[in-house]
């Protein structure tokens, strides 16, 4: 790596220990790895299971898309039993795979053409980002720089961790009832659900009830609140946790 480039991932990871939440953590890396990348057909940062955990570049109906219903038919990744994602290929030449199924209902939307996802198992993030017919494929060069991104933002999360930074966390039906004590057992596992980027139906699979059952739950989270949405739900906990 030359040395232009370490300073740039050095600067962006400066930037990023900064960050006051974990969402400002990716944000910064994200923005980073736009500048040093260029990608122009977004970025995200995405779980063991492709789940997207931070984009930019897409809109709100385009994550919960992949989410929800793309990310099992992504053609270049490797799954094992339990539908954890364990290989894939570095760069993505999106436009050498026709019209399948991603590409015909999610890739084209957004002029995919070329991808660099190195996806590393042993991370438990991974930063992907996306260019579109206006720009060449990604090279050596790029992987390496998005490679040293993914390190440096894996490493601070760990820090954060072991350092029990509470902005860092994860939530819990435990942390969420602590700062909203009068929400129910469920109520509190389905708001803690809901800070991750779940559909409504996938809320209520991973609770094991019906998707209508999740809804009337939610109704009386947003009530006992005094909101009207899921943003204004996850706004008020963590002004409570705040608090």
């Amino acid at each position: 790596m030359d040395e232009t480039t370490w300073k740039a991932v050095h600067e962006c990871s400066l930037e990023a220990g900064c960050a006051a939440t974990r969402e400002g953590l990716l944000e910064a890396f994200m923005a980073g790895a736009e500048r040093l990348v260029r990608c122009d057909a977004g970025v995200g940062v995405f779980d063991r299971e492709l789940r997207c955990v931070a984009c930019s570049g897409w809109g709100e109906r385009t994550s919960r898309d992949y989410n929800q219903y793309y990310r099992g038919v992504v053609p270049f990744i490797g799954y094992d039993e339990d539908r954890y994602a364990r290989r894939g290929r570095d760069v993505v030449r999106w436009v050498d795979y026709g019209e399948t199924e991603f590409m015909r209902d999610f890739g084209r939307s957004l002029d995919l053409a070329y991808g660099l996802s190195p996806f590393r198992p042993a991370l438990p993030l991974n930063l992907s980002v996306q260019r579109s017919r206006r720009g060449p494929a990604f090279g050596a060069d790029d992987c390496e720089a998005l490679d040293a991104l993914n390190a440096q933002m894996n490493n601070l999360l760990a820090v954060a961790e072991r350092l029990g930074r509470a902005e860092y966390s994860p939530w819990s039906a435990d942390r969420v009832r602590d700062a909203l004590p009068a929400l129910s057992r469920r109520e509190a596992q389905l708001l803690a659900l809901c800070a991750e980027p779940l559909s409504m139906a996938q809320v209520a699979s991973a609770l094991a009830i019906s998707r209508r059952t999740a809804e009337t739950h939610m109704a009386r989270v947003f009530e006992k609140l005094g909101v009207r949405s899921r943003r204004g739900a996850l706004d008020a906990l963590r002004r409570r946790a705040r608090a």
